[in-house]
């Protein structure tokens, strides 16, 4: 995955996701502290789309949480060193295969968050329950021209 085909609001998705584990004192960063930071993040796509959906934002935030809470901490020399997991390249590398599927040149909040719900992860399992439905989440705003971050990289 090339970090440069992330969409602003997308990197700094990415660094909140690095500080949030740091704070968990957590040496993985996985998907779940993405889709944390993707979740509580000001002017993102993600919330207003969960909620025109009829998904309860604050639920998604709750299953996130508590996948975070079961991750290990650590502590001691080397604690301070965060390194991406395998899942999370995976989550980027399906995230850029779904903004291509969208014909989009930029990955998005939108594209990381489908991604999400489409891979087998325990966390994915969890919010593909029957209110967290991917096809439902595919029709937001990725297909809505107006709404849509995906092929630009200012946002």
């Amino acid at each position: 995955m090339q970090l440069d085909k992330l969409t602003l609001k997308s990197q700094e998705a990415l660094q909140a996701a690095q500080q949030i584990a740091a704070e968990e004192k957590h040496q993985e960063l996985t998907p779940a502290h993405l889709a944390k930071a993707i979740l509580e993040q000001p002017d993102g796509v993600v919330v207003p789309a969960l909620q025109k959906m009829g998904v309860t934002p604050s639920r998604v935030l709750a299953e996130v949480n508590s996948q975070i809470k079961s991750i290990p901490q650590v502590s001691g020399t080397g604690a301070t060193q965060i390194y991406g997991s395998n899942d999370l390249r995976t989550l980027l590398d399906k995230s850029y295969s779904a903004a291509t599927e969208m014909g989009d040149e930029y990955v998005s909040q939108e594209h990381i968050f489908l991604a999400l719900l489409r891979a087998s992860f325990p966390l994915s399992e969890k919010l593909r329950g029957p209110r967290h439905n991917r096809e439902k989440f595919s029709q937001g705003p990725a297909h809505h021209p107006r709404q849509s971050t995906g092929n630009r990289s200012i946002s």
